[in-house]
């Protein structure tokens, strides 16, 4: 597979910030701030002296020894404008407008192999610059089908192009004058992310060579008008196996909409970005071939590595081994500036899992100690584990268990990065 793009900054660097803190030195500093004076219990000057070791506790702090250390989680500044939505859309065949509305349930389908494309008009939008170009085909399930040995994909966009305009009016797209800005060819995977500048243009044109099954390509078209750099802030990549490749597609669930919806419901400031990286019977050892090039093509802050249930149900994985592979994964979205999500694993009724989970789980706890920069996902062995009515199959979660797996995912992120409730 070949990739070229313009303007595909990719700075990644680390903005979590970690201030440390020795308590015996806050201890001291107080008492000796209380006790400079035998003053009366209700003194003025007591409690002024009191507030000065504080103030002074605060400088020198910043100098402070490592134990204990506070990490601070910045709040996620507002990275983009979603300008997309319900712009004017045309398409070769097929209804456009089912690329670019707010449902996720529906989508454009091409009705012919022979002419695929969508065109955006972002004239509405205003002045736009840098955009962050996004589709995803929900129609396939796995993040790469090709990892997957017999799948087949359904209207996968396999070789395609990005091109942009000015000209023309605002009636219909033009019929010349356009130029290339983004070109892939075997792409194998069922979402991507690509960062353009559109600086003096308005139209957007995303044009399909090759789509992988159906009578044509499927997908959902969304771009956003960028106001900061990479890594961005409101970018999420769920890796993980089958487990995870459900629950992060975009399409509702018993009436559950997608992770980002429920995040942006809540007034966070616009819609996240939310790939799907799951991909069934992905291990964390086999995962390992692939991260350095999943990573490459993520242009976000955050990486949630949900692996472990087939480190318990393949061969019963040790807690060593599960903490080995973990911490290279860690290690790998550390060294690019990124924040890793790890959660506990599901909890299942079949029994591999209840043996070998918690030894996963140890490992994972040991994660957490290790590195203090990870974002501690949903416990999901906990919230399952007295509701074996949610699984379908004793393992992976039903309709309801994936609207479950979604609200706990939303609310932590809600929290940890949006610093609201979901």
């Amino acid at each position: 597979m070949t990739y070229q793009a313009q303007n595909g900054e990719n700075p990644h660097k680390d903005r979590t910030t970690r201030h440390h803190i020795n308590l015996l030195l806050l201890l001291s500093l107080v008492r000796a701030g209380w006790r400079v004076t035998p003053v009366r219990k209700a003194s003025p000057m007591r409690f002024r002296l009191g507030g000065v070791a504080l103030v002074v506790l605060w400088i020198l702090c910043a100098r402070c020894g490592p134990s204990p250390s506070v990490l601070v989680r910045p709040q996620a500044p507002i990275a983009w404008t979603l300008i997309s939505r319900g712009v004017k859309a045309y398409a070769s065949t097929g209804d456009a407008s089912r690329a670019s509305d707010s449902s996720y349930a529906t989508w454009w389908q091409a009705r012919s192999t022979r002419q695929q494309w969508i065109v955006y008009n972002l004239n509405g939008a205003g002045s736009v610059g840098k955009v962050l170009v996004v589709w995803y085909d929900d129609q396939t399930s796995p993040y790469d089908y090709s990892l997957i040995p017999g799948y087949r994909p359904i209207g996968l966009p396999r070789d395609y192009t990005l091109e942009i305009n000015a000209q023309g009016n605002h009636g219909q797209p033009p019929a010349t004058g356009w130029t290339q800005v983004v070109r892939v060819t075997g792409n194998t995977y069922h979402s991507r992310q690509h960062l353009i500048n559109m600086t003096g243009r308005h139209w957007l044109r995303m044009s399909i060579r090759t789509a992988l099954g159906g009578p044509g390509a499927t997908l959902h078209l969304d771009v956003y008008a960028l106001h900061s750099n990479p890594p961005l802030s409101g970018d999420f990549l769920f890796l993980g196996d089958s487990i995870t490749q459900g629950p992060a597609l975009h399409l509702p669930f018993n009436s559950v909409v997608s992770i980002p919806q429920l995040i942006a419901g809540k007034g966070t400031g616009g819609l996240p970005v939310e790939e799907d990286g799951g991909i069934q019977d992905m291990t964390p050892a086999n995962s390992l071939a692939h991260l350095g090039t999943w990573l490459n093509l993520f242009p976000g802050k955050y990486v949630a590595l949900n692996y472990g249930t087939n480190a318990a149900l393949h061969g019963c994985m040790s807690q060593s081994a599960v903490f080995g592979y973990f911490n290279t994964m860690v290690q790998e979205v550390l060294a690019r500036g990124l924040i890793p999500i790890i959660p506990h694993i599901l909890w299942g009724a079949y029994p591999m899992i209840q043996r070998c989970g918690p030894a996963v789980n140890a490992a994972i706890d040991q994660i957490y100690a290790e590195y203090p920069q990870v974002l501690r996902g949903p416990d999901f062995w906990e919230i399952f584990q007295n509701h074996p009515e949610w699984l379908h199959d004793r393992i992976h979660p039903n309709a309801i268990g994936i609207g479950v797996y979604r609200q706990h995912y939303a609310t932590l992120l809600c929290a940890e990065v949006y610093q609201t409730v979901c």
